[in-house]
């Protein structure tokens, strides 16, 4: 599924006008309908309950005004609040008039010096229809002052298209609807899948009005959220003759005293992966409990006990995954840079590998184009700077790169074009973990991966990650394929744990051992 920015979601409509020989009162009357079809099934929305729709002057509101005319026609009890934020666009007034022409209508304008409307019932139902994607900075005066009147009060609320005062493309600044429910209009905005935004976007889903499919092409997309039919292709079929040469040999450099599960997560995960052979490279310690909990991996023994502080020959494995439980040790860290200097294929680096990079920003230039980096939002912040993450606002405070667009408003600095940016300039794969991970390359496009679940913030679960992406890598998966493969069957696994076992069940162990059934619902997935 393409995401669009908000600019590319008004091309697309007048592109749609164009292409289908519509008025855009028609293509706004579409709207409104498939909206009104998804709102009456909700099993939220009764006729007992009052309906209050908060219409703004543009494009959004007339979708809303369209919603509060059929909502009408149908028997609900409706009261229409039309904001007069501006000038009303002409499709705007058209349906404002369409709705006042009901006997009876329940109709009241909203201007800037007017008191805060309420409701008069306990149990209602607030229908968003303010601003919409389009908006271009914060809310700001009179109108955020009554978007805070109705987050005080109880009422069940649906956004149209998105809350108003959340932005098409980042997070919120200022103030915003707190929605219930969110329901987009053709294609889900990128600030739906911001960790900023959650409070205020709620449960969120889509409704088509057939937007013209031949212009949605040709529109080069924000980014692509992942969807099964996308990812099917890129699963490879086994031969009768195959063995386990053909399937790769991975190798693991990870562990440390106190943390060989890490390394025991991860090397499970690479073979679970399909990699033909698996070795680790383990300290002394590691050695028996490598021996004992995973007979199926070889095992390179460090010539430190508890520590990782020299990595031998590389050339036979065809991917080495790095970092988890490593420990951040001089040692350790020597041992990674003479890795970065003989390394010619793709690593994947997690964990201390990252912190280590953090630290030692002269190895950057060092590490092979299009390995996979997997930082978590801290690990991200550490090897990146303190920039307001998608994941969540910043928490260091006094940045003086945060003054700038607080005072200016939108747009502002985001996570996921900081992510874009590290990418193009490490020429790497940087997948930045997360509810929604987003997955960055130098040349592709931003790609958001919907599968897993809260169950998978469990210590671990980043190392089966690393494991299952160095699997993909030995088998010979280019790394851009390895990576959206990788996250998407990652959560999956997490997703069918998580349906058995219950989510605060899940462990990391679980990953693997679900790792199986994810490719056989990938495969059967229609």
């Amino acid at each position: 599924m393409q995401i669009l920015s908000a600019a590319q979601t008004r091309e697309l409509d007048q592109l749609t006008i164009e292409c289908q020989q519509l008025a855009a009162a028609e293509l706004m009357e579409r709207a409104g309908e498939r909206l009104f079809t998804a709102l009456s099934a909700h099993t939220s929305v009764r006729q007992d309950i009052p309906i209050y729709l908060l219409c703004g002057s543009g494009n959004n509101g007339g979708d809303g005004l369209v919603l509060a005319r059929l909502l009408q026609e149908a028997g609900y009890a409706i009261t229409v609040w039309h904001a007069l934020v501006g000038t009303p666009t002409e499709e705007n007034q058209l349906n404002a008039e369409r709705f006042q022409a009901f006997s009876g209508a329940n109709y009241q304008t909203i201007s800037s010096d007017a008191p805060y409307p309420t409701f008069t019932t306990a149990e209602v139902i607030l229908i968003d229809a303010l601003f919409g994607a389009g908006l271009s900075r914060p809310i700001a005066g009179y109108w955020a002052g009554l978007v805070e009147q109705f987050n005080q009060q109880s009422a069940f609320t649906v956004a149209i298209d998105l809350p108003s005062g959340v932005p098409g493309e980042g997070s919120v600044a200022g103030a915003a609807i707190q929605a219930d429910w969110t329901i987009c209009i053709e294609l889900p905005k990128l600030s739906v899948f911001l960790v900023d935004n959650a409070a205020f976007i709620g449960e969120w889903t889509t409704v088509s009005i057939d937007l013209d499919q031949e212009a949605l092409r040709d529109i080069e997309p924000l980014a692509i959220l992942a969807e099964p039919y996308l990812l099917q292709p890129l699963l490879r079929r086994r031969g009768t003759f195959d063995h386990k040469g053909t399937f790769g040999h991975a190798a693991i450099i990870a562990g440390s005293y106190g943390k060989m599960g890490a390394c025991l997560l991860a090397a499970r995960a690479a073979l679970r992966a399909g990699a033909g052979l698996v070795t680790t490279h383990i300290p002394g310690c590691g050695y028996q409990i490598m021996q004992m909990a995973f007979p199926e991996a070889m095992c390179v023994v460090d010539e430190h006990q508890y520590l990782i502080s020299q990595v031998g020959e590389i050339d036979k494995y065809q991917a080495l995954g790095v970092g988890p439980g490593l420990g951040q040790n001089i040692l350790t860290e020597n041992a990674l840079a003479d890795l970065l200097q003989r390394a010619e294929r793709p690593l994947v680096l997690d964990a201390d590998a990252l912190n280590i990079l953090a630290k030692r920003q002269d190895l950057w230039s060092l590490i092979p184009p299009n390995s996979i980096l997997t930082p978590h939002p801290k690990e991200f912040d550490r090897l990146f700077g303190p920039f307001d993450s998608y994941f969540r606002r910043s928490e260091r405070s006094g940045d003086p790169r945060r003054s700038g667009w607080e005072r200016s408003g939108y747009p502002r600095p985001s996570g996921w074009s900081r992510l874009q940016q590290m990418s193009r300039e490490l020429n790497c794969i940087v997948v930045l973990k997360g509810g929604y991970s987003f997955i960055s390359s130098p040349d592709q496009p931003l790609w958001i991966n919907p599968t897993g679940n809260p169950g998978m913030g469990t210590g671990g679960a980043g190392d089966v990650l690393t494991g299952i992406l160095t699997g993909l890598l030995a088998q010979g998966y280019p790394p851009y394929d390895a990576a959206r493969l990788g996250v998407y069957l990652h959560g999956l696994a997490g997703d069918l744990a998580a349906e058995e076992e219950e989510q605060e069940a899940v462990i990391a162990s679980d990953l693997v051992e679900y790792l199986g059934k994810a490719f056989g619902r990938l495969r059967a997935a229609s």
